[in-house]
């Protein structure tokens, strides 16, 4: 599942074509062309705009540490970072497959509701990152990150080394490891190729979960500010984890907006919300055994203290208590819905913003990334 978020205020998810290099010769396209598959490596880019964006991906299946079992993530990409207000790889996981699950800047970013991250931004002039904020030739960890029931913190961590710089045909392959050492999470790095495999950070705070999914994101920054990443191509490759097989999730998405911007090579991904409710329609929901849990799920804007209501196939409307945070800045969240209420086949999801409540500012919203969320309503092949 792929979702996109861009954090710039005001606007409806506008998301830029972009150039995508790597998948034979270069092409410029939009969402969802501009995540590809090419030679069994995943190529995807991203333009900013001079704004602040989220491409985020993940795996339908839970990744399980429960009873402190010692667990792997591993992933290979070229990273190739120059800092950050520049472009960069985030590795997130959440207890809940959010869409977008984590952004940038703290004043302007998406917040899943218990998870654990790190971001591969940080700057070394040699094989320790002691030179962070600066274009050199190593990338290290620049920050660790968990969120407890929506709030954000960044965690300590000990920084030990870093790894020469990765490209689109050269990747580096990374590791986390957790529950490891007496370390809750080490994260561990080789050099582009695969050699010189060793650790470049760690953390001993304890992590709020045990269970979720894990996310490969693209983050930007208004990467052209400083630097010249304001378009870039990512490429992952390898991307799995140990452990036990439990089940998988099923997603059913809303299909994009696809409305032409104001500005040429852009289109608005999202939709206003207001009072009156607004119907979208689900196609292909299934599930081959009864799951767990059923959501809506989805990013929003809100210009006060609200959640957006979801109805579905005309059941009764459902919401959530207003998370921790701040407003006017990127949410997201997943509202638990009835399974009940769902069908096979096409389904009917309505939304509604401020019905019955007091409206303190603007009455609507811009809503994104919709989709119906089936936990475990699948088994692993």
């Amino acid at each position: 599942m792929n979702t996109r978020f861009n954090f710039t205020q005001g606007e409806m998810n506008d998301w830029l074509d972009t150039t995508l290099q790597g998948c034979g010769a270069d092409q410029i396209v939009n969402a969802p062309r501009d995540v590809q598959v090419c030679d069994g490596r995943l190529f995807e880019s991203v333009t900013d705009g001079e704004g602040q964006s989220t491409l985020a991906m993940y795996p339908k299946q839970p990744f399980d540490t429960s009873g402190n079992r010692p667990g792997v993530v591993v992933f290979d990409t070229g990273a190739d970072s120059e800092g950050g207000h520049a472009a960069w790889q985030e590795f997130w996981w959440t207890d809940q497959p959010v869409p977008a699950p984590h952004g940038h800047l703290p004043s302007n970013f998406t917040t899943a509701r218990n998870s654990f991250g790190f971001d591969l931004d940080g700057q070394c002039a040699g094989d320790v990152a002691d030179q962070l904020g600066e274009t050199q030739p190593y990338i290290g960890v620049a920050g660790m990150h968990i969120t407890t029931d929506h709030a954000y913190s960044d965690v300590d961590l000990t920084r030990v080394g870093c790894v020469k710089k990765g490209s689109l045909t050269n990747l580096n392959h990374f590791e986390v490891r957790f529950n490891v050492n007496g370390h809750t999470a080490e994260v561990w790095g080789s050099d582009p190729g695969g050699a010189n495999l060793h650790m470049l950070a760690y953390t001993t705070t304890p992590l709020p979960l045990t269970r979720g999914v894990i996310w490969i994101e693209d983050l930007h920054y208004n990467a052209n500010k400083f630097d010249n990443q304001g378009t870039h191509t990512i490429v992952w490759d390898n991307v799995g984890f140990d452990g036990p097989s439990p089940y998988r999730d099923l997603t059913f998405d809303v299909q994009d907006a696809h409305t032409p911007c104001r500005v040429n090579g852009c289109q608005q991904l999202g939709y206003y919300v207001d009072q009156d409710p607004k119907p979208f329609t689900i196609h292909g929901v299934r599930w081959d055994q009864e799951p767990t849990a059923a959501y809506v799920a989805f990013t929003w804007t809100p210009n006060d203290e609200a959640v957006p209501e979801v109805s579905v196939n005309g059941g009764e409307w459902q919401t959530l208590a207003w998370p921790t945070g701040d407003t006017y800045t990127a949410r997201t969240i997943a509202i638990p819905i009835p399974f009940a209420d769902l069908v096979t086949g096409d389904n009917t999801v309505e939304m509604r913003y401020h019905e019955g409540r007091p409206v303190t500012s603007d009455g609507g919203t811009v809503v994104a990334n919709i989709n119906i969320i089936l936990i475990a309503a699948t088994t692993v092949p």
